[in-house]
């Protein structure tokens, strides 16, 4: 488990910190620059997060079939897919700059 120190901040929930960390270290537009942005970045972060989750299982999980588990993270990417179609022109994920869950992408297709 992750264990984030800053000062007096301490943090163990990864989305917590991934949050922390582009809020205080970040451009402004880290957590999205419009109120619509900002919803879209926590909605694609959670949506992230569970994917990663979902990545991981194999790791924990030598017995189930690999191929139905790949499967499973393939259908549950479509919101991802989606977005990335919606927002053809945009640079990163949800816009003209990075946000966090571009960062979080990023991790989980390298995992991938």
């Amino acid at each position: 488990m992750p264990y984030f120190i800053d000062g007096e901040v301490r943090l163990t929930e990864p989305m917590a910190i991934i949050k922390y960390i582009a809020v205080k270290f970040g451009p402004e537009s880290a957590i999205g620059a419009t109120l619509d942005e900002k919803a879209e970045v926590e909605m694609m972060a959670h949506i992230l997060s569970e994917l990663t989750r979902q990545a991981s299982l194999p790791c924990y999980m030598p017995g189930k079939n690999q191929q139905e588990l790949g499967e499973s993270l393939m259908h549950r990417m479509e919101p991802v897919v989606k977005m990335i179609e919606e927002k053809r022109d945009a640079k990163f994920l949800i816009g003209a700059e990075p946000t966090y869950a571009d960062f979080m992408l990023f991790e989980l297709c390298e995992r991938v």
